[in-house]
Protein backbone atom coordinates (compact mmCIF):
# COMPACT_ATOMS: atom_id res chain seq x y z
CA UNK A 1 0.00 0.00 0.00
CA UNK A 2 1.16 3.52 -0.74
CA UNK A 3 0.06 7.03 0.19
CA UNK A 4 -0.37 9.33 -2.79
CA UNK A 5 -2.23 12.46 -3.78
CA UNK A 6 -5.89 11.87 -4.46
CA UNK A 7 -6.46 10.53 -7.98
CA UNK A 8 -9.88 9.14 -8.88
CA UNK A 9 -8.24 6.85 -11.46
CA UNK A 10 -6.42 4.98 -8.66
CA UNK A 11 -8.14 2.56 -6.26
CA UNK A 12 -7.86 4.86 -3.22
CA UNK A 13 -11.37 4.59 -1.77
CA UNK A 14 -12.00 2.42 1.29
CA UNK A 15 -15.12 1.02 2.94
CA UNK A 16 -15.23 0.52 6.71
CA UNK A 17 -17.26 -2.60 7.51
CA UNK A 18 -18.19 -2.80 11.20
CA UNK A 19 -17.43 -6.06 13.01
CA UNK A 20 -19.18 -7.31 16.14
CA UNK A 21 -16.50 -5.58 18.28
CA UNK A 22 -16.72 -1.94 19.33
CA UNK A 23 -14.58 0.47 17.24
CA UNK A 24 -13.50 -2.43 15.01
CA UNK A 25 -13.79 -2.68 11.23
CA UNK A 26 -12.68 -4.60 8.19
CA UNK A 27 -11.23 -2.02 5.78
CA UNK A 28 -11.98 -2.97 2.19
CA UNK A 29 -10.80 -1.27 -1.01
CA UNK A 30 -13.89 -0.46 -3.07
CA UNK A 31 -12.15 -1.01 -6.44
CA UNK A 32 -10.11 -4.16 -5.80
CA UNK A 33 -12.27 -5.84 -3.14
CA UNK A 34 -9.11 -6.49 -1.09
CA UNK A 35 -8.68 -5.71 2.62
CA UNK A 36 -5.88 -3.94 4.49
CA UNK A 37 -3.64 -6.73 5.78
CA UNK A 38 -2.27 -7.08 9.29
CA UNK A 39 0.05 -4.48 10.81
CA UNK A 40 1.36 -7.02 13.32
CA UNK A 41 4.88 -6.76 11.90
CA UNK A 42 8.14 -5.58 13.42
CA UNK A 43 8.04 -1.76 13.19
CA UNK A 44 10.49 -0.65 10.49
CA UNK A 45 10.59 0.81 6.99
CA UNK A 46 10.75 -2.82 5.76
CA UNK A 47 7.35 -3.67 7.32
CA UNK A 48 5.32 -2.67 4.27
CA UNK A 49 1.58 -3.24 4.61
CA UNK A 50 -0.05 -5.37 1.94
CA UNK A 51 -3.66 -5.96 1.03
CA UNK A 52 -5.28 -9.36 1.42
CA UNK A 53 -8.23 -11.32 0.09
CA UNK A 54 -9.10 -12.20 3.70
CA UNK A 55 -10.47 -9.52 6.02
CA UNK A 56 -8.30 -8.39 8.94
CA UNK A 57 -10.04 -6.71 11.86
CA UNK A 58 -8.78 -3.21 12.66
CA UNK A 59 -9.33 -1.13 15.76
CA UNK A 60 -9.95 2.44 14.59
CA UNK A 61 -9.86 5.04 17.33
CA UNK A 62 -9.63 8.80 17.52
CA UNK A 63 -6.49 10.03 19.27
CA UNK A 64 -6.68 11.31 22.81
CA UNK A 65 -4.57 14.33 21.72
CA UNK A 66 -6.66 17.49 21.80
CA UNK A 67 -4.21 19.86 20.09
CA UNK A 68 -1.47 19.81 17.47
CA UNK A 69 -1.46 18.26 14.03
CA UNK A 70 -2.96 14.92 15.11
CA UNK A 71 -5.98 16.34 16.97
CA UNK A 72 -9.18 14.79 15.57
CA UNK A 73 -7.17 12.13 13.71
CA UNK A 74 -7.36 8.34 14.07
CA UNK A 75 -4.94 5.47 14.49
CA UNK A 76 -5.49 2.04 12.93
CA UNK A 77 -4.18 -1.09 14.67
CA UNK A 78 -5.05 -4.64 13.63
CA UNK A 79 -6.57 -6.53 16.53
CA UNK A 80 -3.88 -9.22 16.34
CA UNK A 81 -1.41 -6.63 17.73
CA UNK A 82 -0.60 -6.46 21.42
CA UNK A 83 -2.25 -3.49 23.19
CA UNK A 84 -4.12 -2.54 19.98
CA UNK A 85 -6.77 -0.64 21.97
CA UNK A 86 -4.36 1.27 24.23
CA UNK A 87 -2.92 4.31 22.46
CA UNK A 88 -0.70 5.11 25.47
CA UNK A 89 0.92 1.65 25.24
CA UNK A 90 2.20 2.42 21.71
CA UNK A 91 0.45 -0.33 19.73
CA UNK A 92 1.64 -1.27 16.26
CA UNK A 93 -0.37 0.70 13.73
CA UNK A 94 -0.52 1.85 10.13
CA UNK A 95 2.07 4.55 9.48
CA UNK A 96 3.12 6.61 6.47
CA UNK A 97 6.83 5.85 5.99
CA UNK A 98 8.69 9.16 6.18
CA UNK A 99 11.31 8.05 3.62
CA UNK A 100 8.86 6.78 0.97
CA UNK A 101 5.19 6.64 0.00
CA UNK A 102 4.71 3.19 1.55
CA UNK A 103 2.36 2.42 4.41
CA UNK A 104 4.33 0.52 7.06
CA UNK A 105 3.96 -0.70 10.63
CA UNK A 106 5.10 1.69 13.34
CA UNK A 107 4.03 2.31 16.90
CA UNK A 108 1.17 4.73 17.47
CA UNK A 109 1.43 7.29 20.24
CA UNK A 110 0.61 10.96 20.47
CA UNK A 111 4.25 11.89 19.73
CA UNK A 112 4.30 9.77 16.53
CA UNK A 113 2.52 11.93 13.96
CA UNK A 114 2.90 9.54 10.99
CA UNK A 115 0.62 6.97 12.60
CA UNK A 116 -2.45 9.20 12.54
CA UNK A 117 -4.92 9.62 9.71
CA UNK A 118 -7.76 11.96 8.82
CA UNK A 119 -10.94 10.20 7.79
CA UNK A 120 -12.96 11.92 5.09
CA UNK A 121 -16.36 10.48 4.32
CA UNK A 122 -17.06 10.64 0.60
CA UNK A 123 -18.87 8.83 -2.15
CA UNK A 124 -16.86 6.28 -4.13
CA UNK A 125 -15.45 8.40 -6.95
CA UNK A 126 -13.20 5.73 -8.49
CA UNK A 127 -13.07 6.08 -12.29
CA UNK A 128 -12.21 2.91 -14.17
CA UNK A 129 -9.73 3.74 -16.92
CA UNK A 130 -8.87 0.37 -18.46
CA UNK A 131 -6.87 1.60 -21.44
CA UNK A 132 -3.73 3.63 -21.95
CA UNK A 133 -3.84 5.89 -24.99
CA UNK A 134 -1.09 6.10 -27.57
CA UNK A 135 0.12 9.17 -29.42
CA UNK A 136 -0.80 8.19 -32.96
CA UNK A 137 -2.98 5.90 -35.02
CA UNK A 138 -1.16 2.71 -35.88
CA UNK A 139 1.26 3.00 -32.97
CA UNK A 140 0.92 0.57 -30.09
CA UNK A 141 1.02 2.27 -26.70
CA UNK A 142 -0.04 -0.76 -24.68
CA UNK A 143 -1.15 -4.21 -25.82
CA UNK A 144 -4.24 -5.81 -24.23
CA UNK A 145 -5.78 -9.27 -24.33
CA UNK A 146 -9.52 -8.84 -23.81
CA UNK A 147 -11.38 -11.85 -22.49
CA UNK A 148 -15.08 -12.36 -21.76
CA UNK A 149 -16.22 -13.85 -18.47
CA UNK A 150 -16.92 -17.02 -20.48
CA UNK A 151 -13.25 -17.29 -21.53
CA UNK A 152 -13.53 -16.14 -25.16
CA UNK A 153 -11.06 -13.61 -26.56
CA UNK A 154 -11.89 -10.50 -28.55
CA UNK A 155 -10.23 -10.72 -31.95
CA UNK A 156 -10.52 -9.42 -35.51
CA UNK A 157 -11.75 -11.77 -38.23
CA UNK A 158 -11.91 -10.45 -41.81
CA UNK A 159 -11.80 -6.86 -40.56
CA UNK A 160 -14.61 -7.28 -38.00
CA UNK A 161 -14.57 -7.80 -34.25
CA UNK A 162 -15.35 -11.38 -33.21
CA UNK A 163 -15.13 -13.69 -30.21
CA UNK A 164 -12.89 -16.73 -30.46
CA UNK A 165 -11.46 -19.46 -28.29
CA UNK A 166 -8.10 -18.42 -26.82
CA UNK A 167 -5.04 -19.59 -28.75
Amino acid sequence: MTVQSRDNAKPQFWMFIPTENEDCYYIKNTATGRYIGTCNLTPSSESKIHTSTSPVEYYVKQTSATSGEIANCYYFSSTDCENYSSENAGPRALNKDGASDYVITWQAGTSRVGSYWKLIETEDLYEVRPFDGCEGVGKIGTSYNMETVGGKNLTIVEGALALAAPD
